[in-house]
């Protein structure tokens, strides 16, 4: 019985940059962190691969290859980091040389401008290998009516009942470190491994890296940390909305949206001009649409009413009137979606996005979509909004038509507040950071032995989809 040196070993490519050399080894620490709470491969100690490679510069895969396999550990990972013009990009190969984890064999690579984020990333990777992934047990030593497993307290196990793949029933009656003492009614004699129905909590490893990926994220591009130093982001971020984009508004309509997002620090910012132009042509929409409706016979001021207007055309122009504020903070998010997404910077409350969009939308027809990035849909919902309370404000004297508007309006908040709570933010920067790494095919080199003394060479190109 060989002593328990580990089950999967991570070599890694030293690289001559400084920061790629710590960056390595922090990578290194974070994937042998994640496995030893998923507790499925024991990882080598790095002192063993360093010992065991035939040089000390032989960073070939070839040369791993040959370490593992005189490791007798069951895969191992080959782990390379390199500079990618402004991004890090990580490859880490997992090689199964057990048959039983042929299925976790992967080419991956992983890309990010933080580089606090890539031992996150590469560890999310990892524990996402464990998913659905049961205990294999190797059967150590036959002793009478027990069975000695290679696995034991560090994989999960504790003195219990189990159940196999096949629906056995495994009694652990000790288990130790490493090592386990169990009995297995029935089971073959020449069987080498049992599979136990154990798996491991990768879904809560998962969360939790994903946390801190946003964390950092947000610290990289956050207001916080990059235009507003020493200033409360989420103040001023109100302050905004409440006091500066509606003064700039009564000075310049529609361009003032533009102008008030100056007040968060951006330098050098353009505006949207279509956006400008849409907000402008809205405001000066709601100042004259009932002038419109009544041949601009009517008096421009809403609170006086005459002749020519209406109870209903005199309700409708109060809303048009008092609803100007809504217009142009809708406006100001619009201009912010525009500015961030140019500049690459997070928005205020981006702790919380989902909660912060929710809320936005809630107040602001639009808003809470805005906020994170879908201007269009953000608009879409403004407008049907906008028409349906302007629709029951005008017959709030027929009851029927009033009940239809208002369910109507209701319903369609309802939707955008839904949709603002789900969807993902629209910032590109801010996906690039998030998203997953990239399965690569995966070349594969056999020599099988044919009739005599032939010899049968076999390659396949897997790719994954998932």
């Amino acid at each position: 019985m060989r002593e328990v040196r580990g089950d999967i070993a991570i070599f890694v490519v030293p690289q001559g940059a400084v920061q790629l050399k710590a960056l390595v080894g922090e990578s290194e620490a974070a994937i042998t962190g994640v496995l030893n709470s998923l507790g499925r491969f024991l990882p080598v100690e790095n002192n063993s691969l360093i010992q065991s490679l035939p040089h000390k510069d032989d960073y070939t895969l070839d040369a791993f290859h040959a370490v593992a396999e005189d490791l007798e550990v069951s895969l191992y990972i080959v782990l390379s980091i390199y500079h990618g013009g402004n991004e890090i990009v990580a490859e880490m190969k997992v090689v199964p040389l057990n048959p039983l984890y042929e299925g976790l064999r992967r080419n991956i690579v992983v890309k990010s401008r933080v580089l606090a984020n890539i031992p996150l990333k590469l560890s999310r990777e990892i524990a996402l290998l464990h998913r659905n992934l049961p205990l294999h047990a190797r059967i150590i030593e036959k002793k009478e009516d027990s069975l000695v497993l290679a696995a034991g307290q560090w994989h999960g196990l504790a003195a219990g009942r189990y159940f196999t793949a096949e629906g056995m029933t495994v009694t652990v009656k000790q288990a130790g470190r490493y090592t386990s003492l169990a009995e297995i009614p029935g089971i073959d004699e020449k069987q080498e491994y049992i599979t136990l129905v154990l798996y491991p909590r990768a879904d809560e490893v998962i969360q939790g890296l994903d946390e801190r990926i946003k964390a950092n994220t947000l610290y990289k591009y956050g207001l916080g940390n990059t235009l507003l130093k020493g200033s409360d982001p989420e103040r001023r971020f109100v302050e905004g909305i409440c006091v500066i984009n509606p003064g700039a508004n009564v000075c310049v309509p529609g361009y003032g949206s533009f102008l008030a997002t100056e007040y968060l620090g951006f330098k050098n910012a353009k505006p949207h001009l279509p956006g400008v132009v849409l907000s402008s042509a809205l405001f000066l929409n709601q100042l004259l649409l009932t002038e419109y409706m009544t041949g601009f016979k009517s008096n421009f001021f809403p609170w006086k009413q005459d002749s020519d207007k209406s109870d209903s055309m005199q309700s409708l122009h109060m809303f048009l009137w008092c609803s100007l504020p809504v217009t142009v903070t809708v406006s100001f998010f619009d201009q912010l979606a525009y500015q961030f997404r140019t500049t690459e910077h997070l928005p205020a409350f981006f702790q919380y996005p989902d909660e912060a969009a929710l809320a936005f939308s809630l107040l602001f027809p639009g808003g809470g979509l805005m906020y994170k990035g879908h201007r269009v849909m953000g608009w879409a919902y403004y407008a049907v909004e906008m028409s349906l309370a302007g629709f029951a404000v005008y017959n709030y004297r027929d009851g029927k038509k009033l009940a239809i508007a208002l369910s109507a309006l209701g319903a369609v908040k309802i939707m955008e507040m839904v949709h603002a709570w789900f969807t993902d933010p629209a910032y590109e920067f801010h996906r690039y950071e998030l998203r997953g790494g990239t399965l690569m095919p995966v070349l594969s080199l056999n020599a099988l032995p044919g009739e005599g003394d032939e010899m049968i060479y076999r390659a396949s190109l897997t790719a994954r989809f998932e």
